[in-house]
Order: structure tokens, then C-alpha cells, then sequence
């Protein structure tokens, strides 16, 4: 892990956005450059990004770029990593999370960061001092380019697969009997878990002993026994990773219509100094006509990840929106995941994306 020295900068300028067959990505990129792209989320008169950080690499050749913006309650993470360098690593966190690991101590806390996550700290007060753990700091991997290469693409892309299907894990127990009621006209009494006699039932617990048991058996006494963990199954899910290494002119992937989707994640990597126009747009509801497209801008020789997150209700209830995402350049590759926790309790179902 290394924290880095951070510049914080900010813009808000409009953007514009078939594989190319035969194309093979070289194993090992160019030299990356130092520009980064314009970005923008909408019109000038739409919301767009309140935040736009860069963090310049140990050789200051280049930079790692962390946008952030807000739409219509969806939060909106760009994280940019340039080729040849360690990958910044972008965990399955809130906005915020990966906000205070970037942002310059003494900055304030966007209010949409704050409400959009779940935060309790005061609006326009906190600082990023104020909020930031030990923990939180930015992660670097020892990997470069980690996606230029079909066989490191196909490694990512079942990493993917495990993270959108992530369950938290719970104690893997079973409940054992130790105790058993029998009763009949004839009688009451109790016996261990190996049938053997134990002694009657008291006269004045057998109304209680009946309303309880009204089949004439039952468990009066038991024990938890664990072996491990197990996936969660009220945290089961449905999820979409796809495997998209093109290498790609123009490419395009929607959720559909369900408004189910919770986060969305793409990975875009310009294993060449030819840039990629990407954009994305959204609606809550899947009867509506989709939104505004956004766009952002990624220069050549980058890795880029896009993240859309719905984010949750008033009742911690993770919400769901459709989201249809594309991209056009000269010959990229991209990894797409997403899922459906619409309704889960955001605290007892994280997401792994």
C-alpha cells in the first residue's frame, strides 16, 4: 500500500461519444502519457462532477485521476490508473470511502458524498481530516497494464465474476436437539438425544407443553453446532459479468428494463495512445424513456473504471435503476459487471462490486 502526494483540480466540460477483428493487444503498452481527458455528466446546466483529483505517479510521468459526481441520487466514481504503472485498486466501497482516500486532508466533503453514502457528519463542515481512518488510504497493486494481455483480461474477468457474486459469509451451523418432549392421553415425558429416558413432565406444564407442541412431540432444549461459514442465502442475488475483450470500436451493454440493478461497474483499458469516449445514461423506472447520456473522456494508454451506483433508500434498502453504458475508440477492451440487490438491507448485503 503507498499513499501518494494528491493535486486536486477541477473541471466540467461536454464530451462526444463493432470490434475490430484481427486486432491483438501488445503485452507490454507504450509509454504512458501524462494528459487525462475532459469529462462531463450532462450540459453545463445538468449536475456534473464536484470533484476531479489527480495523483501524479512516483516518477511524475504521469497521474491516477478520481472523478466523482452525482446524478439524480446516482453516485458516479471514474478512477484512472495509466499503463506501466501499479493499478489503483477500487474497492467495493461507497463513494465516499474512495473519496477519502484521495482527497487532500483539509478539503470538505462533498454534501452528495455525505448523503449519498450514508453519513452522519455535518454538511459543508466536515473535512476530510475529520472522516478519514487509518485504513483508508490510496492502494496501489503491483501489477501493470493488468488488462492488455488475453490471459491477465481472462484472470480479471473471474475475479469479476466472484466479487458481483459475492455473499457475506455467516456461521455455517445446525440446530441439535438435546432435549425431547413426547406427549400423549397416557402421559408426558422427556428424553435426551439419544432416546434414552429422562423423567416426566411436571402436571402443571403440561397445558403449556401441549399449546406448544400440539403434534405430541417436539425440542424443548438445543445447541448451535458450526462448521465454517456459508454465503448468506438472504443476501442471494442475481448478477451479469461479460468478458467483452474486442478489441472493440464501439461497444454498448444496457441492464434492461427491470430498474434492478444496484451498482454497475466497467473497466476500460486503452492499450494504446488512442483515447475512448465512454458515456452513460440511466432511469429509475423501467416503463420511463432513458435519460441524458453523460460523458466522460479517457485518454490512450489507461486503465479506467466506471462505476454507477444506485444507492439506497430511506429504510437502508439498496434501490435498483437501469443503466446502459457505452464507449467508442480505436481498439479497446472491456470488463462489465453488475447486480441486483434491489430491497436488500445495504448493512446485512454489501455489495462486492
Amino acid at each position: 500500500m503507498k499513499t501518494l502526494s494528491l493535486i486536486m483540480t477541477m473541471t466540467l466540460s461536454t464530451g462526444a461519444v463493432g470490434c475490430l477483428d484481427g486486432a491483438e493487444a501488445s503485452d507490454d503498452p507504450p509509454a504512458p502519457e501524462p494528459e487525462s481527458g475532459s469529462a462531463s455528466l450532462g450540459a453545463p446546466d445538468e449536475p456534473g462532477w464536484f470533484a476531479d483529483i489527480r495523483a501524479p505517479t512516483a516518477d511524475g510521468r504521469a497521474s491516477y485521476r478520481f472523478r466523482f459526481g452525482e446524478v439524480d441520487g446516482v453516485l458516479v466514481t471514474s478512477v484512472e490508473s495509466p499503463l506501466g504503472y501499479p493499478q489503483a485498486v477500487v474497492p467495493d466501497e461507497c463513494a465516499l470511502q474512495t473519496y477519502l482516500r484521495v482527497a487532500d486532508a483539509d478539503a470538505i466533503v462533498p454534501e452528495a458524498l455525505l448523503r449519498g453514502c450514508g453519513s452522519d457528519a455535518a454538511p459543508g463542515v466536515a473535512r476530510v481530516s475529520d472522516l478519514r481512518t487509518p485504513d483508508l488510504q490510496l492502494e496501489l497493486t503491483a501489477a501493470a497494464a493488468p488488462l492488455c494481455s488475453h490471459a491477465a483480461f481472462d484472470d480479471r474477468i473471474d475475479q469479476l465474476q466472484d466479487l458481483a457474486a459475492y455473499q457475506p459469509p455467516i456461521p455455517d451451523c445446525d440446530s441439535v436437539c438435546d432435549v425431547y418432549v413426547f406427549w400423549n392421553q397416557s402421559g408426558c415425558a422427556f428424553y435426551d438425544e439419544n432416546g434414552s429416558f429422562i423423567g416426566i413432565c411436571a402436571p402443571q406444564d403440561l397445558p403449556d407443553i401441549m399449546e406448544e407442541f400440539p403434534f405430541g412431540e417436539g425440542c424443548v432444549d438445543s445447541h448451535l453446532e458450526c462448521n465454517g461459514t456459508m454465503p448468506n442465502p438472504a443476501c442471494a442475488h442475481d448478477e451479469t459479468v461479460l468478458a467483452d475483450w474486442g478489441p472493440w470500436l464501439t461497444w454498448e451493454r444496457s441492464s434492461g428494463s427491470g430498474s434492478v440493478t444496484t451498482r454497475t461497474r466497467v473497466e476500460l483499458s486503452a492499450c494504446d495512445a488512442s483515447g475512448i469516449e465512454a458515456w452513460w445514461r440511466g432511469k429509475e423506472n423501467g416503463g420511463d424513456p432513458w435519460g441524458s447520456k453523460h460523458f466522460l473522456s479517457y485518454p490512450g494508454n489507461t486503465r479506467s473504471v466506471l462505476t454507477l451506483s444506485a444507492g439506497w433508500d430511506g429504510a437502508d434498502k439498496w434501490r435498483g435503476w437501469d443503466f446502459d453504458v457505452g464507449a467508442a475508440g480505436s481498439g479497446f477492451h472491456v470488463g462489465y459487471a453488475r447486480v441486483e440487490l434491489q430491497g436488500k438491507n445495504r448493512f446485512t448485503c454489501p455489495l462486492g462490486i
